[in-house]
């Protein structure tokens, strides 16, 4: 099938590319849309976390029941340390990521935000955890 054809099969604002890179232990996956980001079309996000306090930090279990593309994770401006952190996730995939922070589990709640790529918007929308 020439690239020609899968444009006209997989139109690029709805495709998304995966490679898979690895190096021994190591596996590095790494997702693209094959359009400009104006021109993705990606449902609004709809996801569960959970927060679990582990030694020096946070297990943020993160799972998406939608595509949620180019996911950024943040405390505002307090400072944390995320193990994973601008990454896409596939409808019913889950992600663990590890937040090294000094703050109490009610002030990571108030403050973690979860921003991806909505289809209106050509920037990123902000996402306040419960």
């Amino acid at each position: 099938m020439s690239a020609t054809d899968l444009f006209e099969k997989f139109p690029p604002e709805t495709t998304l590319f995966e490679a898979t890179f690895k190096n021994g232990d190591n596996v590095y996956t790494n997702r693209k849309f094959l359009a400009p980001l104006g021109t993705i079309k990606v449902p609004e996000a709809e996801y569960n976390i959970d927060i679990k306090p582990i030694n020096n930090g946070y297990k943020l279990s993160l799972e998406a029941k939608t595509l949620m593309a180019y996911v950024h994770l943040s405390l505002g401006d307090k400072l944390g340390k995320f193990s994973k952190n601008h990454f896409t996730l596939l409808p019913n995939e889950k992600i663990v990521v590890i937040l090294e922070c000094d703050l109490g589990k009610e002030d990571v709640e108030s403050l973690l935000t979860v921003k991806c790529l909505l289809i209106s918007d050509f920037g990123f929308l902000e996402y306040r955890t419960h």
